[in-house]
């Protein structure tokens, strides 16, 4: 059996976005909803990425499924191949995406990517759940309070990641103390360092400190950014946009590092 799947661009390209953190991926259709979830392999950096069914539509019903990627990014490069949009009608070429149903299982387990323009094709072997590596983050995880907030915008963010390249960050820390926020880079072996004053929404009532692995800090994609702070150790990266997906991103301090 084959079945088409409804896909938003967008989407598409968000999850490409997050394949530095974690390549394998379940997505799953349930609740009217396309949820996706996943972390590094130090667990210290953590994703829940959920949006409105049609952004990846696998089942055109109501019926909950899932759909298993070893290696997105491969998946990737196939449908950039049909992606090439064009004002001109006549130019303009999509990806069509297709999945084969095992009848046995119930399983997906070839995707077909084809171009909406010529008669080419290929074929993508998606995988079992049961190859996949789970993600340690729960659906609906229990959070800590956050007490404090700052806004980083998609400029403010390439030129945080832009200047602690420069100084060989190994480790980024935030210090909140009153209104503000220190932003640090710093490599714990050369000594070198950069550092940034940015104003918190809100003032703290004592100090709170959260330092990071650069390498996790790192795996940030490039947004405009809502960021919560708790006394636990624990940062929330909350994009902000307009197009009802939900991409939330947590970074935490690793027992041991600091």
């Amino acid at each position: 059996m084959n079945k088409n799947i409804n896909y938003n661009k967008n989407y598409i390209e968000t999850v490409n976005t997050i394949t530095p953190i974690v390549a394998q991926f379940i997505f799953e259709n349930k609740e009217g909803m396309v949820k996706l979830r996943g972390n590094n392999d130090s667990g210290n950096c953590l994703f829940i990425l959920n949006a409105p069914k049609e952004n990846f539509d696998f089942t055109g019903d109501d019926t909950e499924s899932k759909l298993c990627f070893l290696d997105y990014t491969k998946f990737y490069k196939l449908y950039k191949e049909f992606d090439n949009p064009n004002d001109d009608a006549s130019l303009d070429e999509k990806a069509v995406l297709d999945i084969q149903i095992n009848d046995e299982t119930n399983e997906a387990v070839i995707m077909d990517v084809k171009s909406s323009k010529t008669k080419c094709n290929f074929k993508y072997r998606l995988a079992s759940d049961s190859v996949i590596k789970k993600p340690i983050i729960k659906e609906n995880p229990k959070l800590p309070e956050f007490v404090a907030s700052i806004n980083l915008s998609k400029d403010m963010v390439d030129i945080l990641m832009h200047r602690i390249s420069m100084v060989d960050a190994n480790y980024v820390s935030f210090e909140l103390e009153g209104k503000n926020c220190k932003f640090t880079g710093k490599n714990n072996v050369t000594m070198q360092e950069y550092s940034e004053d940015i104003s918190l929404d809100t003032e703290v009532d004592s100090p709170v400190k959260v330092t990071l692995k650069a390498d996790a800090f790192k795996l940030l994609p490039t947004a405009d950014y809502a960021v919560n702070f708790s006394e636990q150790h624990l940062i929330r990266f909350e994009q902000q946009r307009t197009d009802g997906i939900d991409l939330t991103l947590f970074m935490t301090t690793i027992k041991g590092e600091n």
